[in-house]
């Protein structure tokens, strides 16, 4: 309700963020409070720019914070109703959670850098306990693709890259992870492993992009 600058929350938004419907008020802060302070500004913006009719219908993404202490990230859906006079008086819309979504990369399938510092983590915690295995992270630059993208087109460039992430795939073990991290530069998180092991994997690799 934009003139009471009021929210209703449905049990399905409460649910969400990890809470009970009784567990929220009807103030929109309940909302923004809980958006990460890197996306709130834009978040914001969007809305203003919805409800000043420069676009046609709000959508975007940003982050919440859970209950359970953890960003999820949300896709923002709505569409504001106005009065006879052009003035919105309503925002009504929905959130859905795309967190998986968000930890892949959209051309090649692999996970991304967020999803790989969180097996990072993972492994550096194990690391700490005694006799823990090792683990390795291995770095994949592919020097000179810009060459690609500027003389065969982006479309050439999209498709090595998927070559590129096709033939990492390849050359870990069921376990490890092989991520996208830019535009040309990929990771490989070999877990529990011993230090020859990860060299031997690393001459596959090179082998396997030759």
């Amino acid at each position: 309700d934009l003139v009471a600058e009021a929210i209703q929350f449905s049990d399905e938004w409460a649910n969400l963020v990890g809470l009970t419907g009784s567990a929220l008020g009807s103030s929109p802060k309940e909302w923004f409070a809980r958006v990460h302070p890197e996306d709130l500004q834009h978040l914001q913006a969007q809305i203003a720019a919805h409800l000043e009719g420069v676009t046609e219908a709000l959508e975007t993404d940003h982050r919440v914070l859970h209950a359970d202490g953890t960003w999820r990230w949300m896709l923002c859906r709505g569409m504001a109703t106005k009065d006879a006079a052009g003035r919105p008086i309503r925002l009504a819309g929905a959130l859905i959670d795309i967190s998986h979504r968000m930890l892949f990369d959209g051309l090649t399938g692999l996970p991304n850098r967020s999803f790989l510092l969180d097996r990072v983590g993972e492994a550096l915690a194990r690391s700490r306990k005694e006799s823990a295995p090792g683990f390795c992270v291995l770095t994949v630059d592919l020097d000179r693709f810009k060459v690609v993208n500027d003389s065969l087109g982006h479309d050439a460039g999209d498709r090595l890259l998927i070559a590129v992430a096709r033939r990492l795939a390849t050359c870990v073990r069921p376990g490890d992870t092989v991520a996208r991290l830019s535009a040309d530069e990929f990771a490989v998180l070999l877990d529990s492993i011993e230090e020859g092991e990860a060299a031997r994997i690393g001459r596959r690799i090179q082998s396997v992009l030759a």
